[in-house]
């Protein structure tokens, strides 16, 4: 029988002899646990303290490198990295000491294929000049409360008294407008993730399964172990330049593109300039290109995570199947977690901002899908009713669909706290369909002075410019209606 544990004689001068030709690879872990296997003379149920992970020189062939330390009724005792857990079981964690033990079963594969020819340096750059072509575009969504709750979240997560090799910075939450579920950990420290993965989510232990995820990610430098491996790289100058003619062009057609109803200050993303910046090759050369086995470290310690915490222990599934079914477009009929409504309304505005910018990308479909989510679940603002009735006015004109168009309309009126210009124009639009045309000239009247009242309000030169427009659409209406 191969031994697993070695005894070795406690001998301390400042450091254990059992380390003077050692290296710790791992902070001090100082856990308390028990033997759970017995080995020779050590019974199951010792007492024991876990206390860092140690590469040793290799003495003999077969000697393994690297080790877990422990101390068992005074003695250090050296078991195999790869089978500590075997023998020894914690006897309670907090979220610190959790991150602190997870580090062990990292620390073999960080130690192997570490920070070789200054990549982390470079990876670093490639993430700093990555955020800053995604401010450029406007693709980061700015809300404060929200950035704060995700902020929380993380910091809530990450171990405290755990730094992590040359760590200088705590990670930063940072949200993407982009409708594809989306988060990731850059190498300097950033985490995004998109509009797209919050509104798909419907519970806050499925936020913290994804969280957990990437923070393991980090804490294991998957992204530059990840790059190391990689035998031949694009050379940085020309990668980046590839991504930036590629967004150059999609932020031409961005610039152009207008939406056809009044959002001050708000600016939607076209789906061609969220592909030119968030997209596989981005994350490969970024390291992001995590292998399986990576990927199921990851999955495993936030399930660990999740039970140490006391979440729901099928919240990373229930993450997952929801994000499945967002690519799948399927109603997920497979509930696992209960609705968080404290987290449904906490992304209330996400989901509507989806809504908005599959519109925006004449995703309409998809818009009123999103939009349904927030009506369903009785957190429906105007511009969602809105959006389900611009849907059915773009793909049918039936009087079934007409008709559930209208109520719609109505309701969106009933839910805003001043009379909105976009509903009126949906319902003269409506109107001009089933030729109504008295009602209409009692909409575009009242729409006109909807548009006053806008122009007297603090606004752009571009928002001049559109009322302006409207104004003019709205008298052609009327001259097309008085013309016998």
């Amino acid at each position: 029988m191969k031994r697993f544990l070695l005894s070795l004689a406690l001998v301390m001068i400042g450091v254990c002899a059992v380390c003077a030709k050692s290296k710790i690879i791992t902070p001090s872990i100082n856990v308390k646990g028990t033997v759970i296997r017995d080995y020779g003379e050590i019974k199951s149920g010792t007492p024991a303290l876990l206390l860092f992970g140690v590469k040793r020189p290799v003495v003999e062939p077969g000697d393994e490198r690297y080790m877990a330390a422990l101390l068992i009724n005074d003695v250090w005792q050296l078991i195999p990295l790869d089978d500590w857990y075997e023998y020894f079981k914690p006897d309670s964690l907090d979220k610190d000491n959790f991150w602190l033990v997870e580090q062990l079963l990292m620390a073999e594969e960080k130690d192997k294929l570490g920070d070789k020819n200054g990549l982390r340096k470079e990876l670093i750059q490639e993430a700093d000049q990555y955020l800053l072509e995604l401010e450029k575009s406007n693709l980061f969504y700015d809300d404060a409360s929200t950035e704060d709750y995700l902020q929380c979240a993380l910091l809530d997560i990450l171990p405290q008294n755990a730094q992590k090799e040359n760590e200088v910075n705590i990670p930063m939450v940072r949200i993407l407008k982009s409708s594809t579920p989306e988060i990731m950990m850059l190498a300097n420290h950033t985490l995004l993730i998109s509009t797209g993965m919050l509104a798909t989510l419907d519970s806050e232990d499925e936020l913290y399964a994804l969280l957990a995820r990437e923070v393991t990610h980090y804490m294991a430098d998957h992204a530059l172990i990840t790059v190391s491996k990689n035998i031949t790289r694009a050379k940085r100058a020309a990668f980046w330049g590839n991504v930036l003619d590629g967004v150059a062009a999609a932020t031409e057609q961005y610039l152009y593109e207008r939406y056809d109803y009044y959002e001050p200050g708000l600016v939607f993303a076209t789906n061609d300039l969220v592909q030119a910046l968030i997209n596989q090759n981005i994350a490969n050369r970024m390291g992001m290109d995590y292998s399986k086995e990576q990927e199921n470290q990851a999955d495993e310690a936030a399930n660990r995570y999740l039970s140490c915490v006391g979440r729901h222990p099928q919240a990373l599934a229930s993450a997952f199947l929801k994000i499945r079914n967002h690519f799948q477009r399927e109603k997920n009929n497979n509930i696992l977690l209960p609705q968080d409504r404290d987290f449904l309304k906490r992304m209330r505005s996400i989901v509507s901002f989806e809504a908005n910018m599959y519109d925006y990308n004449k995703m309409y479909n998809d818009s009123r899908r999103m939009a349904t989510k927030n009506i369903d679940n009785q957190l429906a603002c105007p511009d969602d009713y809105l959006l389900v009735a611009r849907s059915l006015m773009k793909l049918s004109n039936t009087p079934e669909s007409n008709e559930e168009c209208w109520m719609n309309l109505v309701k969106a009126d009933i839910t805003a706290e001043v009379e909105d210009v976009n509903v009126t124009k949906m319902k003269i639009l409506l109107k001009l369909r089933t030729n109504e045309q008295n009602e209409v000239v009692a909409l575009v009247k009242r729409y006109q002075k909807l548009l006053d009242t806008l122009y007297q309000q603090p606004h752009t030169n571009e928002d001049a410019e559109w009322i302006s427009a409207e104004h003019s659409w709205a008298k052609n209406v009327l001259e097309r209606i008085y013309l016998k």
